[in-house]
């Protein structure tokens, strides 16, 4: 069997509610990967990034929520729109977040 990741790193995508909320907690701070993102075969060629944008058992980037940001970044199609099939021609949801406030 392999090693998982270290725990420290961005490897993983959930790490648990802290006890502030839950008395027991139990799994706050210990890492799960149970946040994907998936693109069709057609859009495999176009993926540049897949990113786990959280880290460390203390959550740092994880913006108060117990699951981290992920990010998939697509190149931009080459082409005309009218060559992709009419469920890739518009973005259903494009989401990109920037933290200008280091604070």
């Amino acid at each position: 069997a392999t090693e998982p990741p270290p725990a420290e790193g961005p490897h993983y995508t959930w790490r648990g509610s802290p006890p502030v909320r839950f008395p027991t907690a139990k799994y706050h701070g210990k890492g799960m990967r149970i946040d994907y993102t998936l693109v069709s075969e057609e859009l495999l060629p176009r993926v540049e990034d897949a990113s786990i944008l959280g880290r460390g058992s203390e959550r740092e980037g994880f913006l108060g929520s117990d699951h981290s940001p992920i990010r998939l970044r697509l190149a931009k199609a080459t082409g005309s729109v009218e060559q992709l099939p009419p469920q890739l021609r518009e973005p259903t949801l494009c989401v990109e977040v920037e933290d200008d406030d280091p604070a």
